[in-house]
C-alpha cells in the first residue's frame, strides 16, 4: 500500500505491462495453425501481424513470402546435398506453374540483367503493378525443386521476379484502394517465375512493360539481386500492406535506393508512389537509357 501511494503511476504502468505480456503469451499459445499441406516442409504458418485482424490466417496455399533456407533446413533434404551452401543460395516458396519450389541459385556472377516490370492495370493512365526481374547467365540458371516431391527432377529457370503486393486473409475483404489502407492485407514479398506472372497478366488481359536498368559504376546486377533478396526477406509476413505507404512501388524503391546509396528528393515523392510515374524516378537515378525500353513480358512469354 505504501508503494501504491508513493508511486501510483509506476504501479499502473507495471500492471498494464504485465497485462500486455499475458495477452501476447495467450495469443502465441492459442494461435491457429494456418498451414494446409502436410507434404510441404516450407509452407509458412502466416498470420495477420497486427491490426483488428491480428492472428487471422493468410491464404498460404495461394500466396507466400519467400524464405532463404539455412544449413539446418537444408540438412533435412538429401536431394540438395550435392549443392554446396558456399556456392548456392537456397530459396523456398518460389511460385511457378501454380506450385511452390525451392530455387537453387548460384551465388557468384550468375545475374546478368535487371529489368523493371510495369504491369498495366485499370485505370491504365494511373494504376500499375511494379516488379523487378533478374535474369541469369547461360549455364548459371536457377534450378527449381518441387517442395512436395524432392525426388522429382529439377527444372531450369532463366529468370525470377521479386514482387511486393497485398496478401489476402482467409475469408478477408476484397481488395480495393480503401480496404488496403486499413490493415486488411499482409505485405507479400514474393519470388515468382516470369511464367507465373503471365498466368495472372493473361487472366486479366494485362500488358506487362519491361524497362532494362543499367546500374552505375561500382554496382552490378548480381549485387542488386543479393541486396534485394535480403532486403525483402520476410518469411513470416511481419507487416501489412498499405495503398500509400507500403505498396509495390515504395517498397521496391526503398530497397533499390538502399543498394544504390541514393537519397531521393523530398520534392518528388509522387514518382515513387504512383506506379505510372516511376519511369521518371528511374531517370532521376540515371538507371535508364534509350536502350532501356525492351519488348513486353507478354511478347517474351506468349500464351501457349
Amino acid at each position: 500500500m505504501i508503494f501504491m501511494k508513493a508511486r501510483p503511476l509506476a504501479s499502473i504502468a507495471l500492471f498494464v505491462c504485465l497485462t500486455l505480456i499475458s495477452a501476447v503469451d495467450g495469443y502465441s499459445s492459442e494461435a491457429r495453425d494456418c498451414r494446409f499441406d502436410s507434404r510441404d516442409p516450407f509452407e509458412p504458418d502466416s498470420h495477420m501481424p497486427f491490426g483488428s485482424h491480428r492472428g487471422a490466417c493468410m491464404r498460404n496455399q495461394e500466396e507466400r513470402n519467400y524464405r532463404i533456407l539455412n544449413a539446418f533446413e537444408l540438412s533435412a533434404i538429401p536431394a540438395l546435398a550435392r549443392y554446396h551452401a558456399k556456392e548456392f543460395t537456397f530459396v523456398a516458396n518460389l511460385k511457378h506453374a501454380n506450385q511452390f519450389w525451392v530455387a537453387v541459385i548460384p551465388k557468384v556472377d550468375a545475374v546478368d540483367r535487371v529489368i523493371y516490370e510495369l504491369e498495366r492495370v485499370p485505370p491504365k493512365w494511373l494504376a500499375a503493378h511494379t516488379m523487378v526481374r533478374f535474369t541469369f547467365k547461360a549455364g548459371k540458371e536457377a534450378l527449381l525443386f518441387s517442395q512436395t516431391d524432392f525426388r522429382a527432377l529439377p527444372i531450369k529457370m532463366s529468370s525470377v521476379l521479386i514482387s511486393v503486393t497485398a496478401m489476402p486473409m482467409l475469408d478477408g475483404p476484397e481488395y480495393n484502394l480503401l480496404n488496403a489502407t486499413q490493415d486488411n492485407f499482409g505485405l507479400a514479398r514474393t519470388l515468382l517465375s516470369p511464367e507465373q506472372v503471365m498466368v495472372r497478366a493473361n487472366g486479366f488481359n494485362h500488358q506487362v512493360d519491361q524497362i532494362e536498368l543499367f546500374l552505375p559504376a561500382g554496382k552490378s546486377a548480381q549485387g542488386y539481386f543479393d541486396s534485394a533478396l535480403v532486403f525483402n526477406h520476410d518469411p513470416v509476413v511481419s507487416d501489412t500492406y498499405h495503398t500509400v505507404y507500403r505498396n509495390c512501388v515504395t517498397t521496391l524503391f526503398h530497397g533499390l535506393d538502399q543498394y544504390l546509396g541514393y537519397r531521393p528528393s523530398r520534392l518528388k515523392p509522387l514518382r515513387t508512389l504512383i506506379p505510372v510515374l516511376t519511369l521518371k524516378a528511374l531517370e532521376d537515378r540515371k538507371l535508364v537509357t534509350e536502350a532501356s525500353i525492351i519488348s513486353s513480358l507478354n511478347a517474351e512469354f506468349p500464351v501457349r
